[in-house]
C-alpha cells in the first residue's frame, strides 16, 4: 500500500505538469489535441520514470527495467490518446469547450494510472521474474 500512495503521489506532481502543458499547447497554442497530449504524456513519463525507479519499483535489471517501463507506457499512451480521443469527440461533446477540455483530460489520466500501475507492479514486483 505504501508503494502504492508513493506511486499517486508522484503520478499527481507527474498530471499536473501534464495537465498545464497540454493546456498551455492545446487552448494557447492551438495545438490539436491528441498532438498536445501525447507531448504532455511523454514528458510525464521521463520524470515518472525517473521518481519510480527511485521510489516505487524494484528495478535492477538495467535495460530490461526500462524496456519494460518504455513498453508499459506505451500502452499507457495509446489508451490516454484513445481516451481523450472519446472524451472530446463523444463524451463530453456538448460541454463547454473548457469543462469538455477537463473531463476529456481527467478520463485520459484517470484510466492509463490504474492500468499501469498493475502492468508495472507485476513485471517489477509481483510475478514477473528473470529466468536462470
Amino acid at each position: 500500500m505504501k508503494k502504492l500512495m508513493i506511486y499517486f503521489t508522484n503520478s499527481v506532481l507527474v498530471t499536473i505538469l501534464d495537465v498545464c502543458l497540454v493546456y498551455v499547447l492545446y487552448r494557447i497554442g492551438h495545438v490539436n489535441l491528441v498532438v498536445a497530449n501525447t507531448i504532455g504524456v511523454v514528458t510525464g513519463f521521463f520524470i515518472d520514470y525517473l521518481l519510480s525507479k527511485k521510489l516505487v519499483f524494484t528495478m535492477n535489471r538495467g535495460r530490461r527495467d526500462f524496456v519494460i517501463y518504455f513498453g508499459t507506457f506505451l500502452i499507457g499512451l495509446v489508451f490516454a490518446d484513445c481516451l481523450i480521443y472519446l472524451g472530446n469527440q463523444v463524451l463530453f461533446v456538448s460541454f463547454d469547450p473548457k469543462m469538455n477540455f477537463i473531463m476529456s483530460k481527467g478520463l485520459s489520466v484517470a484510466g492509463p494510472f490504474f492500468l499501469l500501475y498493475l502492468l508495472r507492479f507485476y513485471f517489477y514486483d509481483g510475478g514477473v521474474k528473470d529466468e536462470e
